[in-house]
């Protein structure tokens, strides 16, 4: 659950970007920690997880676990959300999830509680975590930039015509 101080302020900046005109909302996955997997196992309010097709997800639950938990560090209206399903076959597991039978992922999201269910939430957040990570590092380090030393500063001048 704990972030780094610059991940706090990254999401601090994106609830700041509303009072000028944006409308942003986070979806920012966090590690299972003690807390978290107390207030998993307090929690009692599970319901079906849905697909793109809002069908349901097959052996896949979800609920929302704010209420068991302190999220004072975080942007005011935050909120936490897990989801559980069964494991694939072959799939690694730490201690935590052999003890439960169950995989569990959680997120910290900030959209407001009327936008839409819970279930709709983690769906959409499911949807984002496709990042394809040799496409990202692709494109990463293949930027047409160069460092540019200053007396104090290192810059990064990255080319106009940049997509």
């Amino acid at each position: 659950m704990r972030l780094g101080r610059a991940s706090h302020a990254f999401l601090r900046h994106i609830r700041s970007l509303r009072e000028h005109g944006v409308r942003t909302c986070f979806s920012v996955g966090v590690a299972i920690t003690e807390p978290i997997r107390t207030a998993v196992q307090a929690c009692v309010d599970w319901q079906p997880a849905i697909d793109a097709d809002r069908g349901l997800r097959d052996g896949a639950e979800i609920a929302e676990i704010t209420h068991l938990l302190d999220l004072s560090a975080y942007p005011d209206g935050t909120r936490m959300i897990v989801r559980r399903e069964r494991p694939h076959p072959g799939a690694q597991l730490s201690l935590f999830h052999t003890i439960e039978g169950l995989r569990h992922q959680a997120f910290i999201t900030d959209s407001p509680r009327p936008t839409c269910s819970v279930q709709l939430l983690e769906l959409r957040h499911r949807g984002h975590a496709q990042a394809e990570p040799k496409k990202l590092r692709y494109r990463l380090l293949h930027v047409a930039a160069r460092l540019v030393r200053t007396a104090r500063r290192t810059l990064l001048r990255i080319a106009h015509t940049w997509p």
